[in-house]
């Protein structure tokens, strides 16, 4: 896909967006820049690795797991979540619908 991002990036004018970024000639701008495309390739073939291994409902619910797992930590760290009982409900039933499918994985691989 990259010919095709970087053809994207071109026609957007993104490449020369960047080019004037008033940090880009900085060192530590292309450490974060770098650490930023590496975490993301190494996401895409985690992914990747996952679906293959497994199946894609397993890379799914995992997914969403993660994606419970990143809504509590907010949740916990930086507020500005309404608390009422349907943001704990959905929460709830997100963790009990998950558990349940890795214990039926589970029990199915014995």
């Amino acid at each position: 896909t990259l010919p095709l991002l970087l053809f994207t990036a071109l026609v957007n004018g993104e490449v020369s967006a960047l080019s004037s970024y008033p940090y880009w000639k900085e060192f530590r701008f292309f450490i974060l820049f770098g650490s930023a495309i590496i975490i993301g390739m190494l996401l895409n073939y985690s992914l990747f690795l996952c679906t293959s291994l497994t199946s894609a409902l397993t890379t799914s619910v995992v997914g969403g797991l993660k994606a419970l797992a990143q809504t509590l930590l907010g949740l916990i760290t930086f507020g500005g979540v309404s608390h009422n009982l349907s943001t704990y409900f959905g929460i709830g039933l997100n963790v009990t619908g998950g558990v349940t499918y890795i214990w039926a994985r589970y029990r199915e691989s014995k």
